[in-house]
């Protein structure tokens, strides 16, 4: 870290910054990283669940996990659900295909 010849107090007001975010400091989450693993796990097992459903399934295996601490993990792994592939139609379905030419 450099020093320079100004203050504290002078510099954040010149950058137009508060003072109590340099003197901040982040706390780490250990609940978060407890229930990481677990989320990653279940939403790899049951790939069409969202993140309310893999809560519904962590707390029904007994752990006391909220719904927003779940979506932040989700957020964080950059989970997602895959979309919905489309019904497949078949191929010889009235209105549908070779069977209006025929009519």
């Amino acid at each position: 870290m450099v020093k320079y010849s100004i203050s504290e107090r002078r510099a954040c007001k010149i950058i137009g910054q508060p003072r109590t975010t340099q003197k901040y400091i982040k706390k780490q989450n250990f609940r978060k990283e407890y229930f990481r693993p677990l989320v990653i796990a279940k939403a790899e097992d049951y790939g069409r669940y969202g993140y309310r459903q893999v809560n519904h399934l962590l707390n029904n295996e007994g752990h006391d996990v909220g719904k927003n601490l779940v979506y932040d993990i989700w957020r964080e792994e950059g989970l997602k659900v895959p979309q919905k592939q489309p019904k497949r139609r078949r191929l010889r379905e009235e209105g549908y295909g070779l069977l209006m030419g025929a009519v």
